[in-house]
């Protein structure tokens, strides 16, 4: 009984990982859909850093906003903290060490993590506001009205 329950289990497992990379087998519908959005993230998320960095009186180069990324990236990776925090700072003055004052660097990450934080949150309560038309947590669930009749 235990072992037909695993094996339903495993071949449901592998089902959905097919499922998850079926997009890969058609190039140009990945292409289209999942790495041209890709792309523009990183752009954006590039862009973004070019300008906190000014805004901190960091260099701007393609490199040190790159290097800002991969931090970022690999400090979320590791789970010692919610959201990387902290770790990310200890990156980022490991990796510019010697280039850039360690309190200007601390600056500049908490400045860019508190306005990346207030842009999200911003952003995710609007999505919410107009999509539910309420920010009510009772309301949202409340089945809708049928307005339409029979």
């Amino acid at each position: 009984m235990l072992g037909v329950w695993i094996h339903g289990h495993v071949l449901d497992f592998w089902d959905r990982v097919r499922q998850a990379f079926a997009v890969v087998r058609r190039p140009a519908l990945y292409l289209r859909s999942v790495a041209l959005w890709q792309a523009g993230d990183w752009t954006f998320r590039i862009v973004t850093i070019w300008f906190m960095l000014g805004a901190f009186h960091i260099p701007q180069t393609l490199e040190n906003a790159l290097l800002v990324q991969v931090s970022s990236s690999v400090a979320a990776l590791i789970p010692l903290t919610p959201a990387g925090i902290g770790t990310e700072q200890a990156f980022l003055i490991f990796v510019f060490r010697g280039a850039v004052a360690s309190s200007e660097l601390l600056a500049f990450s908490v400045g860019m993590r508190l306005v990346l934080v207030t842009t999200n949150v911003i952003a995710g309560f609007t999505a919410i506001g107009l999509i539910l038309r309420t920010f009510r947590y009772s309301d949202a669930l409340r089945p809708a009205d049928d307005a339409r009749g029979p």
